[in-house]
């Protein structure tokens, strides 16, 4: 009898804790991660990120950086955000893998940092430029990713295509991974 009661003991104290390990492992933000592609007359410029973030996560930097509640980020707030915030993502590497011609690199500062409020859904959208300068040779190739490594954060991109700006490049060979891959190479054009 105590050798059952035992057992039942055992097998409930090791199903709590399965279940309690898979309470953590599920995200906490979900961010739907769009990019947009800058080419010059020597090749890619920079690659411009806007993250809109969920509806949960978004009340709550509303909440704490836009102070006047207009649902508008003012410069101040705006600033606000990126020191308390982004910069902290930023430090972090900003949740972004990059490799050119198949070789990671350090990830740049980012620039041109933006908050905007989508007021009919109620979202925060952070946008800002990762400036690259890869001078173009035949062949080119771009890796990127969004993703984090802890599970606490989901990145999905939500775009069947690549979205470029500038002249003189086309896009060959690409590949979107939903859940936050983007790869292409690059040839005049």
């Amino acid at each position: 009898m105590a050798n059952t009661f035992l057992k039942r003991i055992i097998i409930l104290t090791i199903f709590y804790l399965f279940l309690s390990s898979n309470i953590f492992a599920h995200p906490h933000i979900t961010v739907q991660a769009y990019s947009y592609n800058f080419f010059n007359d020597k090749g890619l410029q920079g690659i411009y990120m806007q993250w809109e973030f969920d509806p949960m996560f978004s009340s709550q930097l509303l909440y704490n950086y836009d102070i006047n509640e207009d649902m508008e980020f003012t410069a101040e707030e705006t600033k606000e955000l990126k020191e308390k915030y982004f910069n902290i993502l930023v430090d972090g590497g900003y949740y972004t893998k990059i490799k050119i011609n198949d070789k990671k690199i350090s990830n740049p500062l980012p620039v041109s940092f933006k908050a905007t409020v989508d007021k009919e859904d109620e979202v925060l959208i952070m946008s800002f430029f990762v400036p690259l300068n890869v001078p173009y040779s035949k062949n080119s190739s771009i890796y990127y990713s969004v993703s984090d490594d802890t599970s606490y954060t989901a990145f999905f991109i939500p775009q069947q295509n690549l979205r470029n700006k500038g002249t003189n490049f086309k896009i060959t060979q690409k590949h979107i991974n939903k859940f936050g891959e983007i790869s292409y190479s690059f040839t005049k054009g």
